[in-house]
């Protein structure tokens, strides 16, 4: 019997700096929203709040970006950064850094507005190699689960109002027929972070437009929930080996994979419409 195993975002420690100007200087918070970053391309979501944690959202000034090793003898820039727009409240940041070796790093974010200069400084440690497939990485040959009736899929996903196209295939013979595959993990009905639901509800958005040319999977954590709905209780909860086989550790995760089983792109917790659809359009794989 699997032992349910807790989902969490980690929390990184936060460190401030200042700089020195004439202008006012602002310490800010900053968050990273990932745990699994490796060597290479890497996607950062983030969350900024200011010194009394009330959040900072959509920042229409340019933030800038610039990251070292542990010894930072050289920076490197980034300047693009996204504000994503969440569907009910508030969002995230994201950027791509890309890491040329493993170990601690450090992130230095900086805006101004107002007339102030506003900064903040935060460190991730990055892997030789991340734990769940990687962007380049073969996609895991592995079966998902399928179902055809609403009371079928009930056993295999804990949607309130599942989509039967997002249990309609198997992976495994998605890839052998050389489909593009967007493969969402989430548990909507047990979510903590309550991002689940409206992830699923995102892939149904996709699958309007795009299922013609790229199969839409959704993955449930669990193994039973529908035993866990009619109990109400989470904690008999059995979680599903593809997660092991993925070895995912938080949820959700979601994967975007190209037409040769390659992963071109994973976002790691709540992805919006707008950020996979621009995957898709930049990627193009179609």
């Amino acid at each position: 019997m699997k032992i349910y195993k807790i989902f969490f975002l980690p929390v990184f420690i936060l460190i401030f700096f200042g700089c020195s100007s004439n202008e006012k200087q602002v310490d800010i918070n900053v968050r990273l929203l990932a745990s699994d970053i490796g060597v290479g391309k890497a996607r950062l979501p983030f969350i900024l709040s200011d010194e009394n944690n009330n959040p900072l959202y959509d920042i229409n000034n340019n933030i800038t970006i610039e990251y070292c090793q542990e010894i930072c003898e050289e920076k490197i820039l980034q300047e693009k950064v996204q504000w994503r727009q969440w569907p009910i409240k508030g969002g995230i940041y994201t950027t791509y850094l890309n890491f040329n070796k493993p170990g601690y790093w450090k992130i230095y974010l900086s805006y101004t507005k107002d007339g102030n200069n506003y900064n903040g400084e935060t460190a991730v440690l990055v892997k030789s190699n991340t734990e769940s497939p990687d962007i380049g990485d073969l996609a895991p040959l592995t079966s998902t689960r399928t179902a055809n009736t609403k009371e079928e899929i009930k056993k295999i996903s804990s949607a309130i109002d599942p989509d039967p196209r997002l249990y309609a295939n198997d992976l495994v013979d998605s890839l052998s027929s050389k489909r593009p595959v967007l493969l969402s993990f989430s548990t909507p009905g047990f979510c903590f972070t309550k991002t689940c639901g409206p992830q699923v509800d995102i892939l149904t958005r996709l699958a309007d437009k795009y299922s013609n040319i790229i199969d839409f999977i959704h993955v449930e954590i669990f193994e039973n929930p529908n035993e866990m709905l009619l109990e109400g209780d989470y904690s008999i909860g059995r979680q599903s080996e593809i997660v092991y086989l993925w070895e995912l550790t938080t949820e959700p995760w979601t994967f975007y994979i190209d037409e040769n089983g390659v992963i071109v792109d994973r976002f790691e917790g709540f992805v919006n419409i707008d950020e996979i659809e621009e995957s898709i359009i930049t990627n193009r794989i179609y």
